[in-house]
């Protein structure tokens, strides 16, 4: 699935709009690189 640059920061906007949605995209984040670092 491709996004576009608008779609991306829309997506980015919800999150950040709170507080609660701004942790939840920092854990999404941090558990992302931690997987790919797993998976070197």
């Amino acid at each position: 699935m491709k996004l576009t640059h608008s779609q991306i920061s829309e997506i980015l906007s919800n999150y950040t709009s709170s507080s609660e949605g701004f942790v939840t995209l920092q854990s999404l984040i941090m558990n992302s690189l931690m997987y790919h670092e797993r998976e070197l």
